[in-house]
């Protein structure tokens, strides 16, 4: 029958084949694109050693860099807040110390990355905060954040690749 799912992939196949060839990237779906869906895949299967002791002195010693740089903005801030709530640390840096900012919303002034990066050199605690948050995201994302995906018999993390992702 011709509406089985088997003749729908065969009709999809025809049709992205055409595009390939039409977009002249056959050459790279066939050379690069498909063999590297075998090499992931082995990667995936084989996992990745995690060295936990590296891990642990890693975690220490990032948690002290960030420690030293959140005591170093609180003495600058000239009083204590939560460095990583976006409300008072807009209210540190536009209020307290004047910087200039962008509008305030009804949430607080913004206080992404691109709003800090203009304001680098307008005050020395803004490298601290850029380089507090770079380093608090390295702790929490890879450091901290590869603890729960190790195996515990093996001490491998198998992870999934998407190949058509960043």
């Amino acid at each position: 029958s011709n509406e089985t799912p088997a003749y729908s992939q065969y009709l999809l196949y025809n049709e992205y084949d055409q595009l390939l060839q039409k977009e002249n990237s056959k050459k790279i779906y066939t050379d690069i694109e498909l063999p590297l869906c075998d090499v992931l895949y082995d990667m995936e299967r084989a996992g990745f050693k995690i060295d936990v002791e590296v891990l642990n002195q890693a975690s220490i010693l990032y948690r002290s860099k960030t420690e030293a740089l959140l005591s170093e903005i609180i003495k600058l801030a000239g009083c204590t807040f939560n460095v990583n709530s976006p409300k008072q640390l807009g209210e540190v840096l536009f209020e307290r110390l004047g910087l200039k900012h962008g509008k305030k919303t009804k949430s607080g002034y913004s206080t992404n990355a691109e709003v800090l990066e203009s304001l680098e050199d307008a005050h020395p605690i803004i490298p601290l905060i850029l380089k507090y948050r770079q380093l608090q995201k390295l702790l929490s994302t890879y450091i901290e954040g590869f603890r729960p995906v190790i195996e515990k018999t093996t001490g491998l993390i198998h992870t999934t690749f998407n190949q058509t992702l960043t």
